[in-house]
């Protein structure tokens, strides 16, 4: 299902964060209304004024708004004002953080069919460590460790109670164990980013220009950074990889350059 508005319950996660966020010293300072520009740009959307709304998006964005909600609103805008590269870009950083969101998948989707691209194949189990965000997986990880430490304590304290200490631990450890899965598979996405095409591009055997031409790739692409060369980077899509200059295509999110805060 294609759906090009926030719902219901991500506007009012929107509005108590901005709210929290605009209660601040230094926003109240610098008259800065996190809530009020959001919602401006919600009311410029519903008029039909896209480029308009996405530049509010990128206000809150720039004053360190990284919020799903304001990735998936700037997303809609970029799709309705005909950028869909961009939009596919927005998208999936608001993917990182809400990797489950149904409705953000289906316009991830959509906009990658508009511009001829598609979402790379993971396997199961990469399908399974991508159900949860980085911060997730890191929560359930240190959790996991505090539980594992205080049942460790339990069983030396309370002796009489090892056999149902012991069933508890073997959870806890469970726990920590795809806590660290997961916070691995994240961590190694941030470090081989992903990256957008967002102008269709012929990717080169070497980085020079006039290299021998290797394949083309769509705008809204997503692939791989492997290295970069200058202004060249190396990419890889599949069992695919050549080089293709750094102007067309911008890094989703990694550790380097994290704008999300994951």
């Amino acid at each position: 299902m294609n759906c090009f508005f926030p719902s219901r319950l991500a506007v009012a996660l929107w509005a108590a964060a901005a709210a929290l966020a605009s209660a601040q010293p230094a926003a109240r300072d610098a008259g800065w209304a996190p809530n009020e520009i959001f919602q401006k740009a919600g009311r410029a959307y519903d008029a039909g004024h896209y480029h308009e709304a996405a530049d509010l998006y990128e206000q809150l964005l720039a004053r360190g708004q990284h919020m799903v909600e304001v990735w998936f609103n700037l997303a809609n805008a970029r799709f309705r004002e005909g950028n869909a590269s961009a939009a596919v870009l927005d998208y999936r950083r608001a993917w990182y953080l809400a990797p489950r969101d149904a409705d953000l998948r289906a316009n991830l989707q959509f906009a990658l069919e508009q511009t001829g691209a598609t979402l790379p194949a993971v396997a199961l189990p990469v399908r399974v460590l991508q159900f949860g965000s980085l911060r997730e997986w890191t929560g359930l990880a240190l959790s996991g460790l505090w539980i594992c430490a205080a049942l460790l304590c339990g069983l030396l304290l309370v002796p009489s109670r090892r056999a149902l200490l012991r069933g508890c631990l073997v959870f806890s450890l469970a726990a920590l164990l795809a806590g660290l899965a997961g916070v691995g598979y994240w961590v190694n996405l941030l470090r081989r980013p992903e990256a957008v095409v967002l102008q269709p591009a012929q990717v080169l055997f070497a980085p020079l220009e006039g290299a021998t031409e290797h394949f083309a790739l769509p705008a809204g692409t997503l692939v791989r950074v492997e290295e970069q060369s200058g202004q060249w980077l190396r990419i890889s899509r599949g069992r695919q990889a050549g080089w293709v200059p750094r102007a067309r295509c911008e890094v989703v999110c990694s550790l380097q350059t994290d704008p999300l805060r994951l």
